[in-house]
């Protein structure tokens, strides 16, 4: 079994601040990396085992007591006050530009597999608060 560990934090695209790291897998287990020369301890290691022998043990004892067949879930979805946040300096200096907008936004949702719905298109001149657009689209699927 080669375990991996994962050291590099999430990055953030948006706002301020950073996201924590990645936390490890449900199972417990801490990952090692291949390359690294921090191995875990035999006791360690039996450890990990042993939690993951238990976790193995517990989804055999759910999956008995689950029906056989399995139905699709009906219902429907409603989307609706879709919000696309900007960079507050992105759009001021929007703001500040004459002339055609260089930008437009819209949003694309695909259910299923043939079915797409779209937004307007959106500006940064379109946009409240002064970072975020609001579309006015409302999907019930």
């Amino acid at each position: 079994m080669l375990l991996h560990r994962h050291t590099r934090p999430v990055r953030a695209r948006y706002g301020t601040g950073a996201s924590p790291p990645a936390h490890p897998t449900r199972e417990g287990l801490v990952r090692y990396g291949c390359f690294s020369t921090d191995y875990p301890t035999p006791e360690k290691r039996l450890s990990l085992l042993s939690e993951l022998s238990h976790l193995k043990g517990m989804g055999s004892q759910q999956q008995g007591t689950e029906p056989s067949t399995k139905e699709p879930c009906r219902g429907t979805l409603s989307i609706s006050n879709l919000r696309l946040p900007l960079n507050v300096e992105f759009v001021s200096s929007a703001l500040a530009k004459t002339g055609k907008p260089s930008h437009y936004f819209f949003v694309l949702i695909r259910y299923g597999s043939s079915n797409i719905v779209s937004t307007p298109l959106a500006t940064a001149v379109d946009a409240q608060k002064g970072d975020t657009i609001a579309f006015p689209t409302s999907i019930t699927l």
